[in-house]
């Protein structure tokens, strides 16, 4: 998977690497499964959801293979913040790996014949007592550079 991640040292020198994908298509059987899954953590009676479904339903299924992959990647990316925040909490470092050939991991890890499709990855692992940069100040813009109040 390196050399189709323009040869980032992450993809295997972490002790965890984690790949994100997305159905290529939101089927009906997707939101049933969501379904369902809100009934089983909330013990939620299915028949209180009907009109959830149906609206997901007349919302979702439509939507062309593009869309819904795309809406299926925004979905994706709260995952991954949420994974690199909590992951930062317990002093776990994390890359994301944007610079990766999508079509070469779905073909590495037989994506393509789950009906699923690669939106990014990200590597992560403890760190090293020794690692100078993890004491170094980090560089981000600063908040003017990337917030407009209006």
């Amino acid at each position: 998977m390196k050399e189709n991640s323009f040869n980032q040292s992450q993809v295997t020198d972490a002790s965890h690497y984690i790949v994100f994908a997305v159905p290529i298509k939101l089927w009906e059987k997707h939101i049933h499964a969501h379904i369902d899954n809100i009934c089983s953590i909330r013990w939620i009676d299915r028949s209180n959801l009907v009109t959830l479904e149906a609206m997901m339903k007349s919302y979702l299924t439509p939507m062309s293979e593009e869309k819904s992959e795309h809406h299926s990647a925004l979905q994706t990316y709260i995952a991954l913040w949420n994974i690199l925040t909590v992951s930062a909490i317990m002093k776990i470092d994390t890359c994301v790996i944007w610079g990766l050939i999508p079509d070469k991991y779905d073909e590495i890890l037989w994506l393509k014949e789950k009906w699923y499709k690669t939106v990014v990855a990200c590597a992560f692992w403890y760190r090293a007592d020794d690692d100078k940069y993890s004491q170094m100040k980090k560089v981000r813009f600063s908040k003017t550079e990337v917030v407009e109040v209006l």
